[in-house]
């Protein structure tokens, strides 16, 4: 377990002379985690009554932002999952309103999927460096992004626009 945190923190800073871990559990492990988020955009839908509600296969979801629902604080993701399901249906615009930094996240999900299935395909070879350094870029560019999202929102009123 303690091996898995240190690959995941390698992840967002690894020098760049630096070799990525070659753990076949580590890149599982992210090609599961971004797989599911991804496949989930397309199965989660929206309420036929309120555009703010969404459903599973007919089933209501809650609400899914502990910050919003106890401290009535968004966060860096509020707004994210209603967006993805946007990003799922190509509606950018209203994916933009309720989250600034959906689109930028969610094709790093796509990239971090094929990046992983990448890695994985050549597992005991050396990631171009190139790729491997677009990766930890891409990835910090997105940490950036949501932080700056974040107290943008908290200045403005909201991460998106309409939440």
């Amino acid at each position: 377990m303690m091996n898995q945190f240190k690959n995941l923190i390698n992840y967002f800073y690894l020098d760049s002379k630096e070799k990525l871990p070659h753990d076949k559990t580590t890149h599982i492990t992210y090609i599961c985690i971004f797989g599911v988020i991804l496949t989930l955009t397309f199965l989660i839908t929206f309420h036929q009554n309120n555009k703010n509600n969404l459903t599973f296969f007919n089933l209501k979801l809650p609400p899914l932002c502990l910050s919003k629902s106890l401290t009535n604080t968004e966060c860096p993701g509020c707004g994210m999952t209603r967006s993805f399901v946007n990003i799922a249906k190509f509606n950018f615009g209203e994916a933009f309103k309720l989250n600034r930094v959906s689109i930028p996240l969610f094709i790093y999900f796509i990239y971090a999927f094929l990046y992983h299935s990448y890695c994985l395909t050549i597992l005991n070879q050396e990631v171009p460096s190139k790729l491997s350094i677009y990766n930890k870029w891409f990835a910090n560019l997105i940490l950036i992004l949501l932080i700056s999202n974040w107290f943008l929102g908290l200045f403005i009123g909201s991460n998106g626009g309409l939440t």
